[in-house]
């Protein structure tokens, strides 16, 4: 073949190669993962304001947290910890149908507060070690949070929000400290503490800065999607919205209506 006619095919043809293989590489970027009303967890994917919702990849899930290095679901009492592409890294049979989860980045940042008996679950590289508390707490027990060799635990009394600071070694309270002016129920998210109050959803920090973002919806429940989103629902209404939470910004976007039959519970 003359050689004119091979530098034409070949115009032709490496544009056309080059088209596929961009596009088998693309990949639908994702937010994170959000807890359903039918008990589903899915993926939030898309982009702000244009998400869609995946399949479910578990499902009869009570509570739910996640970073952008893995998760923490609560499934008929069985609590699982997940690595970022969904495997199993190990589980803990709680029986706890009320669990408190929260994972802030790597697998070392996992814990759970089991109300029902007073103790802390903490992952350890390997299992899940407990912390039981020496003492009840005098309240209903909203976000954890790990520190070294601690744990930070926001508790709600008629409204009113204090965090308290647990030995994760022997189940001692070390400290107690009233967050004026939060009220309950209220998440850490970051250096924030996040509530709702007249003027919409709060965040505020531990040197009492505070941004706001309105907001008319009263019910609100908040739980983490990944490390930099927040999903935010509205139980009454079947309503959930993505907040993505940077150090200059508060964007939401509504996510589409979830399910509400057809999941496991």
């Amino acid at each position: 073949m003359p050689r004119s006619v091979l530098d034409s095919w070949r115009k032709i043809l490496l544009p056309l190669c080059a088209g596929v293989l961009m596009q088998a590489q693309v990949v639908t970027p994702r937010a994170g993962f959000v807890r359903c009303d039918d008990g589903t967890v899915r993926a939030a994917q898309g982009i702000e304001a244009a998400f869609v919702l995946g399949k479910p990849v578990a499902v009869a899930v009570d509570a739910a947290s996640f970073s952008d290095q893995g998760g923490l679901i609560s499934t008929r009492g069985i609590i699982r910890l997940l690595h970022e592409d969904g495997s199993e890294a190990g589980d803990y049979e709680s029986g706890e149908r009320h669990a408190v989860l929260s994972i802030e980045g790597d697998l070392s940042t996992a814990a759970a507060w089991l109300p029902s008996a007073q103790t802390i679950l903490h992952w350890d590289g390997g299992s899940f070690a407990r912390t039981v508390l020496r003492a009840a707490l005098p309240g209903q027990v909203t976000s954890l949070r790990l520190l070294e060799h601690t744990a930070e635990l926001l508790v709600e009394k008629d409204g009113s929000v204090s965090a308290v600071t647990v030995s994760l070694d022997s189940g001692d309270e070390l400290s107690a400290r009233f967050l004026a002016g939060v009220s309950g129920p209220a998440v850490h998210h970051k250096t924030w503490v996040v509530y709702r109050d007249e003027n919409g959803l709060e965040f505020e920090s531990a040197d009492g800065s505070r941004r706001t973002l309105p907001f008319s919806s009263s019910d609100l429940t908040i739980e983490h999607m990944a490390s930099d989103w927040l999903d935010v629902q509205s139980r009454k209404t079947n309503q959930h919205w993505a907040l993505h939470v940077t150090k200059t910004a508060l964007r939401i976007s509504q996510l589409p209506a979830s399910p509400v039959s057809g999941g496991v519970k």
